[in-house]
């Protein structure tokens, strides 16, 4: 085989791979915590649709809902091995004529399927925190 016909192979084959690598769905995770320690600002649960190729996330919980008109937080994968999957967003949030930007960490520890989430309100020494187990779910990210 030549190296022309070769190439050309390769070529028919990335157009008819392509497609199933780009409509890949983004695996979703179903958190439950145990929030008592949060004062409020860490839901009970939450959900996280994440795609680990591009180190994206989105992020539901009642808070989310709440503060962001309905909408997913988009987050960020800072970290992924085969043991930890280190998820980040924010929320700007408004309390008593006051608001703040929430930094919320989701740390899932896959072997387990343990999670700790924390919340740190910017500007604030306090760091809020919950503990859980997360499983995967099929479906779609929920929004209300």
């Amino acid at each position: 085989m030549t190296f022309r016909k070769f190439a050309g192979l390769a070529a028919i084959a990335a157009v008819f791979l392509s497609p199933i690598a780009a409509s890949a769905k983004p695996a979703l995770l179903q958190c439950v915590l145990d929030n008592s320690k949060s004062k409020g600002w860490i839901a009970d649960q939450i959900y996280v649709e994440y795609d680990a190729a591009a180190n994206t996330a989105r992020v539901v919980d009642g808070i989310i809902l709440h503060f962001n008109k309905r909408q997913p937080a988009a987050g960020k994968i800072t970290e992924n091995t085969s043991k930890k999957m280190v998820v980040t967003w924010s929320l700007n949030a408004r309390a008593s004529r006051q608001t703040t930007k929430m930094a919320y960490r989701a740390a899932v520890l896959k072997p387990a399927n343990k999670v700790l989430v924390t919340a740190k309100p910017h500007g604030f020494a306090d760091n809020l925190t919950a503990r859980g187990r997360c499983q995967p779910v099929q479906g779609t990210l929920p929004t209300g």
